[in-house]
């Protein structure tokens, strides 16, 4: 191994990932503190950055188990998966109240429906590769 075995397309799409994620926050926070223009383009820079995220998240959601069966156990092994399966249908949920808010042009709760996502992603990949900070190298 050398130094730069943790740059592969994967890594790579995860980083383009995080960016989408913190321009969706970004954009929801310019709804809530700006007017004119600039909120009309914050509205609608909130929307498109929020359908990739959505985009990014089913990638890897469905990426990972596919490459780790650690992974895919964690998440489809009857009758342990099944209080998991409660991350996804709430990142949904969110997905709707933020794109609604989005359209009502409501000023505050994109933002938190946002952070609201981010939680959720985080929480899932914890839940993942839970007991281990590195797959298979440092544990918690």
């Amino acid at each position: 191994g050398g130094w730069f075995d943790w740059l592969t397309p994967f890594t790579l799409f995860c980083g383009v990932a995080v960016v989408i994620g913190y321009m969706m926050l970004g954009a929801t926070w310019l709804v809530m503190k700006t007017r004119g223009d600039l909120q009309r383009q914050s509205y609608r820079a909130g929307w498109y950055t929020t359908i990739l995220l959505v985009a990014c998240i089913a990638f890897v959601s469905l990426y990972l188990p596919y490459v780790d069966m650690f992974i895919a156990e964690r998440w489809f092994t009857y009758p342990a998966s099944v209080g998991l399966w409660a991350l996804p249908i709430l990142l949904v949920v969110m997905t709707i109240g933020l794109l609604r808010s989005l359209h009502r042009k409501q000023e505050g709760r994109p933002y938190l429906w946002g952070l609201g996502m981010f939680l959720l992603a985080y929480t899932g990949f914890a839940v993942s590769i839970f007991p281990y900070l590195v797959p298979r190298s440092i544990t918690l």
